[in-house]
Formats: structure tokens, C-alpha cells, sequence
């Protein structure tokens, strides 16, 4: 039994939780804004948030079997030290008590938790098919948010989501989509094995470093109008800078490696820059806040995955 859950545990890869959490984050700190919820109740969403990470990796792991036996041969699910049917049973009965605490939470909070499910499974055969992959991956993250939102409480009375709620959730899925988008550098050999078609298999590595510049540059600008039209605070400008400073210096390193030796140590440059990019999204509410906690969460997912991390996993 130890020797199981020590497996389920490591293929949770929770070092990176922090992607889902922080994103979720933002919808609590948008409903505390426009109405009254207890400590108590955004904590277990929080949780909820940051959980979901991991419970949704087991799902991964095993539709991508076939390319993680190149792409990552040390996963618990891929080695054989998780096995898979029982590793399962654990994942549907966790993802319905998530379902019932959302219920209970708010009923209507159940619909973006079902998406954000649903949409997992989608995002493994999306992989398929040039930039689906991450364009689905960043829809899903946008569900996070939503689910904040909705599990905090009633609707607030009189609220109608104006421009800037829409554009933040869009600015959500498009970081998430564009660090899934580096992510497949590393993935490459799998990938193309398996007959996935992302970007970089089908199109080539030169090619594909000269996108993701051009996606990263495109969220440094994204970034900056966010400044220059919505928040100007001290808080939120040092945020910002950090947020912009690491998603071009992803970029650059992503560029510079133009034969992929180090596609594996720059994934997490691109996990940092979306962390980065979430906790400005979540500094539109608490910009003080959101500087600490985004700066925090790199540093932990930095140091856990340099003590944890395991390249082949």
C-alpha cells in the first residue's frame, strides 16, 4: 500500500500544482471583491485548485503511455510501479468527491469542474494536430478560474462580467497555451513515435523556435498593455516586469537551443513565466499580494523540481 500511494503521489508531480492553483486563485480574488465569502470556504477551493494538478496528471500519464515510454520511461505508470487500473479507481473516485464538495459548494461550480475533466482527455488526442494541443490545454486552464469563482458562493446580485473579466481569462488560457507550447521541445522523439503532430514534429524545431518567439514576444506586449491601461501601481508594475522579463527570456534560451540539449531544464523557464503570468492576472486584484505569492511559487517549483525532478520522468 505505501509503496503504491509513494508511486500515485510522484506521478501527481505536484511541484506544479501551483499552475492550476494560482489560476483558480484569481476567481476567488475576483468574487471576494464583489461580494462577502468565508476564510474558510476559499481555502478548501484553493485546495480543490491546487489538487486538481495532480489528480488530472494519473489521467495523463495514462492516455500518453505510448510516448512516455520514450519521453519519460522513470514515470511511476510507465516503469510499472503504479499500476495503472488501480491508479485509476483512486483518480474517479477522488475527481467525484471533487464533484460532490463542488456541488455542495455551489451546484453551479460543478459544470466548470466537469469541463476542466472533460477537457483533459480531450487535450491528449488534440496533441495530434499542430497548436490544438495547447490551445486546448489553455481552455481548460480557463475553467480554474471559473471554478473559483462559481465554488465562492451565489452569483453576486446585479454582477455582469465586464470587458476586463473576459480579458483576463483569455489572458490565462493564452499563457498556459504558450508554455504547453514549449513544453513539446523536450517531447519531441515521443511525440513523434507516437504520430503526434504538434508543432515542433510536424514543422520542425527551427521553425517552431521562431514561433514561440514571436508567442512569447506577443505576451511581453500583452502584458504591458495590461500597465499601461489597467493598473499602474508600484505592486503591479514590479510584477509585471518580472512576468515580461521571464516569458522573453524563455524565449531567447529556447531559440539559442537550436539543437535541443536543453529542451528539459528550459521547460520549467516556461512553467515559471506562465506561474508569473497567473500571478499577474491575480495581481489585477491584490497586486501586492499576487508579487509575493507568484515570486514564492517559482522559488518552490524551482527547488522541488531540482530536488525532485527527474528528467526522464
Amino acid at each position: 500500500m505505501m509503496a503504491f500511494l509513494k508511486a500515485y503521489v510522484a506521478s501527481m508531480r505536484l511541484y506544479y500544482a501551483p499552475v492550476t492553483g494560482l489560476a483558480g486563485w484569481v476567481g476567488v480574488a475576483a468574487y471576494t471583491q464583489l461580494a462577502a465569502t468565508g476564510v474558510g470556504r476559499q481555502a478548501v477551493v484553493v485546495a480543490l485548485l491546487f489538487a486538481t494538478w495532480g489528480v488530472n496528471q494519473i489521467i495523463n500519464d495514462w492516455l500518453g503511455l505510448r510516448e512516455d515510454r520514450l519521453n519519460a520511461p522513470h514515470r511511476p505508470m510507465v516503469s510499472g510501479a503504479l499500476a495503472v487500473k488501480p491508479a485509476l479507481a483512486v483518480t474517479v473516485v477522488l475527481l467525484a468527491l471533487t464533484c460532490v464538495v463542488a456541488w455542495r459548494l455551489n451546484p453551479w461550480s460543478l459544470l466548470p469542474a466537469v469541463a476542466g475533466i472533460a477537457l483533459n482527455v480531450v487535450y491528449e488526442f488534440a496533441k495530434g494536430r499542430p497548436l490544438a494541443g495547447p490551445l486546448v490545454f489553455g481552455v481548460m486552464l480557463v475553467m480554474c478560474p471559473v471554478f473559483g469563482f462559481l465554488a465562492c458562493g451565489p452569483w453576486p446580485e446585479g454582477f455582469c462580467p465586464s470587458r476586463i473579466y473576459w480579458s483576463v481569462l483569455l489572458f490565462i488560457a493564452a499563457a498556459n497555451a504558450v508554455m504547453t507550447f514549449f513544453t513539446y521541445f523536450k517531447d519531441e522523439a515521443g511525440d513523434r513515435m507516437a504520430g503526434k503532430q504538434t508543432c515542433v514534429v510536424r514543422y520542425g524545431r527551427d521553425a517552431s523556435r521562431q514561433i514561440g518567439v514571436a508567442l512569447a514576444i506577443g505576451m511581453a506586449v500583452w502584458i504591458s498593455g495590461f500597465v499601461w491601461r489597467v493598473n499602474q501601481t508600484p505592486w503591479f508594475v514590479a510584477l509585471a516586469m518580472c512576468a515580461a522579463a521571464m516569458q522573453l527570456e524563455t524565449a531567447w534560451q529556447f531559440f539559442r537551443d537550436r539543437e535541443g540539449r536543453k529542451s528539459v531544464a528550459l521547460a520549467g523557464h516556461g512553467f515559471a513565466a506562465c506561474l508569473l503570468a497567473d500571478a499577474l492576472a491575480l495581481g489585477l486584484m491584490r497586486p501586492e499580494f499576487a508579487l509575493w505569492v507568484g515570486l514564492a511559487t517559482v522559488a518552490f517549483c524551482a527547488t522541488m523540481f531540482v530536488r525532485h525532478g527527474d528528467s526522464k520522468s
